[in-house]
């Protein structure tokens, strides 16, 4: 009887949920959007090219790397550079992180991080960054139906690589499984960024705040609308 009535709220939950699309004005590329309460969330990652101010777009910023990047990924692998005579592309890429072809089928058009900076206005107007409270609301209707619908696209996060500050960009890495996006929410010593678990769960890990945090870590977005602010 439990089940069933679980079962019941997730079919009428889902049901009563409306779908729709937003149009960015600021580059024109269309968003789903989903209602959950009195909110709407982006069912996608923001793309939004924030012109080299605190973004960078994957796979291509991995696909622009030169020789030097190149030794050096190798190295840091510990791979056999013959493995990787020949390769070039994404089929190189693929030798450093098994899971590129997984993150990619699951990300067509690439993602898009931010830095925390950039994280603080790169919603559209009238849009905001969610806060730790948005996300753990969130996990209140978070089901087979809505993870569905919201399409977290698992990818994890980039970070500039301090082992050798030459190589900004380390190549294969920093994408897997999990899945990452920042928060609003701060306080004066720590930022807060919310992970998708394995059980579909979004839980807080914070950062201590310093000045690599904010600049050299890159993080995707979700952003939310607020209706009642907008007269819905």
């Amino acid at each position: 009887m439990k089940k069933f009535l679980f079962f019941a709220f997730v079919l009428t939950f889902c049901t009563s949920c409306s779908d729709n699309t937003f149009k960015d004005k600021r580059d024109n590329k269309v968003y789903k959007t989903i209602k959950i309460r009195n909110k709407i969330w982006m069912t996608e990652d923001l793309k939004f090219d924030m012109d080299d101010k605190g973004s960078v777009y994957y796979p291509n910023e991995m696909l622009n790397y030169n020789e030097q990047q190149l030794s050096e990924a190798i190295e840091f692998y510990k791979m056999n550079k013959d493995s990787s005579y020949g390769l070039k592309g994404i089929d190189l890429l693929k030798k450093f992180n098994p899971y590129l072809s997984e993150v990619i089928n699951m990300n067509p058009d690439g993602w898009r991080y931010y830095n925390y900076s950039a994280s603080k206005i790169a919603c559209p107007e009238g849009w905001r960054l969610p806060s730790n409270e948005d996300w753990n609301e969130l996990n209140s209707y978070l089901n087979d139906c809505t993870i569905t619908k919201l399409d977290f696209g698992r990818v994890y996060h980039w970070t500039k690589s301090y082992h050798n500050p030459i190589l900004s960009i380390r190549l294969g890495d920093y994408f897997g499984h999990d899945c990452t996006y920042w928060s609003s929410t701060k306080t004066s010593k720590h930022i807060s960024i919310m992970r998708l678990t394995e059980e579909n769960t979004f839980k807080e890990n914070t950062e201590k705040k310093n000045k690599e945090i904010m600049n050299d870590i890159g993080i995707c977005i979700r952003c939310l609308q607020d209706l009642n602010k907008h007269g819905n």
